[in-house]
């Protein structure tokens, strides 16, 4: 959620309702987390493509998924 308690993200209620579902002790700030993504994703494409590396996108989602994995455990 932004600061002003709007979704601007498509990915805004799927990271909301992963939060709501683990409710975890810390509060996950979702929409800095969206944000956290989509630059994740973007440099990797950008590295990727530069580097002509494919298998450079599975490794950083790799890292990516466990960054979101950490995320939502308490």
């Amino acid at each position: 959620m932004s600061p002003s308690g709007i979704r601007n993200s498509p990915s805004g209620p799927y990271l909301d309702a992963a939060a709501e579902r683990y409710r975890l002790r810390e509060q996950v700030d979702t929409w800095t987390l969206a944000r956290y993504v989509v630059a994740m994703v973007e440099g990797s494409i950008m590295l990727a493509r530069t580097r002509q590396d494919r298998q450079l996108m599975r490794r950083h989602f790799e890292h990516l998924k466990q960054d979101l994995r950490q995320s939502f455990q308490g």
